[in-house]
């Protein structure tokens, strides 16, 4: 998500229905850990691509599934280059989105301290200094409350360094992302303190309006809910947040 409860997509309005069944679906992923990423090697993995492929799978259509950077997404959106993707469910992607299915994953929006501070209640915030990444919205009482030190910092990586060597006492961000950089950039999940909630959301599929025909859409929906169903997505998620689950983590949502 990047993160996956703060673009602001200008999609055209359009008919639900207005889409050629011909025309292939593209699905856009955000490229993010553990979202949709690129390894060592070159090779794209993260969940929500590997759902995304399983999505086409399911609904035997070609694949077509390309990580993107928060901004080119938010471009490709709002031109109709890319139909579809996965995004929490808030009142902006409801307003301007369709819809289609729910993948059955949570995310949580948190600010994520260190374990020398204590985090109970959003008053608990005041005299911290707090790690936010570049174009990141996720609470309006937060992204107005000028009383707050604020740092911004350039992707959720830096946030975690800032972490470690202690220049901020929390961070902004999607839990299970921030707990995976945390990783990445050597500490241990014992150095993390217990995050503070601001808001958790359902996962859907969801789609420029009028960019699908009726058959598409149902062809999409049928395709994830059986594969939220049968536990395959489930699975999928799994296998990258396996590594949270052997240290002592704060929970993350299922």
């Amino acid at each position: 998500m990047g993160c996956f409860c703060c673009c602001r997509w200008c999609f055209p309005v359009g008919q639900k229905g207005e889409g050629s069944t011909h025309k292939p679906i593209r699905f856009g992923i955000l490229g993010h850990v553990p979202y949709g990423y690129y390894t060592e090697a070159g090779k794209s993995t993260g969940y929500l691509y590997e759902i995304a492929n399983k999505i086409f799978e399911q609904a035997r259509y070609p694949k077509n599934v390309e990580i993107l950077p928060h901004k080119r997404l938010n471009q490709e959106m709002a031109h109709s280059r890319v139909e579809c993707t996965m995004f929490a469910k808030v009142p902006f992607t409801i307003s301007r989105c369709q819809m289609l299915e729910l993948i059955g994953k949570f995310v949580e929006d948190a600010i994520l301290p260190r374990a020398d501070v204590r985090l109970n209640r959003y008053e608990d915030l005041k005299n911290l200094t707090i790690a936010v990444p570049r174009g990141v919205n996720m609470s309006e009482r937060f992204d107005r409350d000028a009383s707050l030190r604020k740092v911004e910092t350039k992707d959720y990586e830096q946030n975690a360094r800032l972490l470690k060597f202690s220049r901020v006492g929390a961070a902004l961000g999607v839990l299970d992302s921030m707990l995976l950089n945390v990783l990445k950039v050597g500490m241990k999940l014992t150095e993390i303190g217990t995050p503070l909630i601001l808001s958790r959301h359902q996962v859907w599929v969801i789609c420029v309006p009028g960019a699908l025909s009726e058959r598409q859409i149902e062809d999409i929906k049928q395709a994830t809910r059986a594969l939220r169903e049968d536990g395959t997505i489930a699975r999928i998620i799994g296998r990258y947040l396996n590594k949270l689950k052997s240290q002592k983590s704060p929970s993350v949502g299922g």
